[in-house]
């Protein structure tokens, strides 16, 4: 049995990924910053805290409760920096796979992982692809992290998804003649 005292249940969390070089050009993944209290003073406190965000570098938070986009809005313009949002994403769950008819959907397709060479294709279906930037992430993502994919004919993809820095499965995306 674990003992957690309350005051550890209340603490604020911090998790920071940092990588040698914020350069997307370098093949690293940039800095990630994802941060959770309950108390919202507690919460400014440590994004104001410059050894937990260092607002004047490149940095992406993740996995942040949209409750918290407008402080973090507001501290980014106070530091003089635009905040790009990207999110509204919506998961999916079938609640009676048994009443799905799987003989019509299954093909016999199989199943690997993806390569460089396929960067550009994940960038392209991405909804905020299509920069170098995300293109770098991209090929980081395939080149350091777990993912997989479906292939149909001559080893293209049609079906796939990504593992991101957080351990987050994501960027996932099929081809309308395979879902």
């Amino acid at each position: 049995m674990v003992h957690r005292d309350k005051e550890h249940l209340r603490a604020p969390q911090v998790r920071r990924f940092s990588s040698s070089s914020s350069s997307s050009s370098s093949g690293m993944i940039s800095d990630i910053c994802t941060v959770y209290s309950k108390n919202p003073d507690t919460l400014r406190s440590l994004l104001l805290n410059d050894r937990v965000v260092n607002w004047r570098g490149g940095l992406i938070f993740r996995g942040i409760p949209s409750s918290h986009y407008p402080l973090i809005k507001e501290l980014a313009s106070v530091s003089g920096l635009d905040i790009t949002e990207h999110g509204g994403y919506k998961c999916f769950i079938h609640h009676s796979p048994e009443h799905v008819d799987l003989h019509e959907k299954l093909l016999p397709l199989p199943i690997s992982i993806l390569e460089k060479s396929h960067a550009e294709l994940v960038d392209t279906h991405l909804p905020y692809g299509g920069s170098q930037e995300s293109l770098d992430h991209v090929r980081a993502c395939i080149r350091h992290l777990p993912n997989h994919c479906v292939s149909a004919e001559k080893g293209r993809p049609v079906s796939w998804m990504l593992s991101d820095e957080l351990c987050e499965l994501r960027m996932p995306y099929t081809f309308p003649q395979y879902r």
